[in-house]
């Protein structure tokens, strides 16, 4: 889904700058109530729609600011957005409502508009039916394997069996290059072996990547300006598990030092700060330091048993990525990372940072398939994919 928020803050240098000045009394009444933004443009797509936290000020009739004020949130049309308790707006379908916060008889308002948001730009599409893969963009591979007897549509589907004690599947890797984008829409169809045991630990093993503009077509994935991934960590049942990392971004001389608001050189998924308050990991592999950060479901979605969301059956994975916007050259917390099992929204952050100015641009452009188990898988186990679709948006 495309993220076009096109917020008007009018409001914001205003009246509240003016009333900031003033002073009230505790026991002062309420007598405006000021929304900020005062108006904005969200987009849904899919049945999932954007989110947007609204601010409420209380003003005295001398216009002083009055804190510790309480406000009820409320929608004037709840088919076209709706408003949590604490003024967070979230899109619904396209239309317009009227976000009110009233406070001691006091209302103030912003206008929400929603918008259907554009239909997905699909930027490739692959259906394992063939062998041609470099006719269709396919490269770095030595060949896929693919299987004639399980498939989720048509006649075949792509097979990567993790050997005992082998890192990767036997064709290794297979990458795409596709049109630069800032989001990114992945679908696939993905069915584990019975006897799927993932690594055996608490990481990997990592099946989707993503790279960016900023790094070539045959660069290691493991540590570059940014790589994002769509995988499922096997603990009992396979965990949705969305992650990044930009260790080549990382500021050696500063490990461990917040430069967030100091410079734009630096890493955002650890060791130079923590942007986004995701969990960091920085850490050494011999004389570099690299970095990672991950979203992970806290249950399970493909369990060990026969039944709903078994690992032996097939499901529809979906993710989406949007790189963080930049304003002047600062980065916003806005970047987006989402995660739907069988069409049931799981993962979602929409405060996140991917990208400082230093990269300013920075786009997805390549996709890479690459089931890999560091460690060595502990069991010959088989993971089958089907119909991939990469786009621009969710349809």
């Amino acid at each position: 889904m495309t993220r076009h928020f096109r917020l008007v803050f009018s409001l914001l240098l205003g009246p509240l700058a003016a009333a900031c000045e003033a002073g009230s009394e505790p026991d002062a009444q309420v007598a405006t109530v000021v929304v900020e933004p005062g108006s904005a443009t969200l987009s849904v797509a899919g049945g999932v729609g954007e989110t947007l936290p609204l601010a409420a000020t209380a003003l005295d009739a001398d216009g002083g600011v009055l804190t510790g004020r309480a406000f009820a949130w409320s929608s004037g049309n709840t088919s076209a957005a709706t408003v949590s308790s604490a003024g967070l707006v979230t899109a619904v379908a396209a239309g317009s409502a009227t976000i009110s916060a009233s406070s001691e008889g006091q209302m103030g308002s912003s206008i929400i508009t929603v918008e259907e948001a554009p239909a997905a730009d699909w930027l490739f599409a692959e259906d394992f039916e063939d062998d041609n893969w470099a006719a269709r963009g396919w490269y770095d591979n030595g060949a896929f394997t693919t299987s004639t007897t399980v498939s989720h549509n048509g006649s075949r589907s792509l097979m990567a069996q993790m050997n005992a004690g082998a890192t990767n599947a036997p064709w290794g890797a297979g990458r795409v290059l596709f049109t630069p984008t800032t989001t990114l829409y992945i679908s696939f169809w993905v069915r584990y072996s019975d006897n799927w045991v993932g690594s055996g630990g608490t990481s990997h093993p990592h099946e989707i990547l993503i790279l960016t503009t900023e790094n070539g077509a045959f660069n290691g994935p493991a540590r570059t300006r940014l790589t994002v991934y769509v995988e499922h960590n096997y603990q009992n049942g396979g965990f949705p598990t969305l992650a990044w990392q930009d260790g080549e971004n990382i500021d050696e001389g500063q490990i461990g030092v917040d430069l967030t608001g100091t410079t734009q050189v630096r890493a955002v998924a650890g060791c130079n700060g923590n942007p986004d308050g995701v969990a960091a990991s920085c850490y050494t592999v011999g004389p570099q330091h690299w970095n990672w950060k991950q979203l992970r479901t806290a249950a399970p979605r493909f369990m060990p048993s026969a039944g709903a969301g078994y690992k032996g059956d097939w499901h529809h994975v979906e993710a989406y990525y949007a790189l963080n916007t930049l304003v002047g050259g600062i980065p916003q917390n806005d970047g987006i990372a989402r995660y739907w099992f069988d069409g049931e929204l799981a993962l979602e952050r929409t405060d996140l940072q991917f990208r400082t100015g230093q990269h300013p641009n920075m786009r997805f452009n390549q996709f890479m398939i690459s089931p890999y188990i560091g460690p060595g898988s502990p069991v010959t186990q088989t993971i089958w994919y089907d119909e991939l679709r990469l786009g621009t948006a969710r349809p």
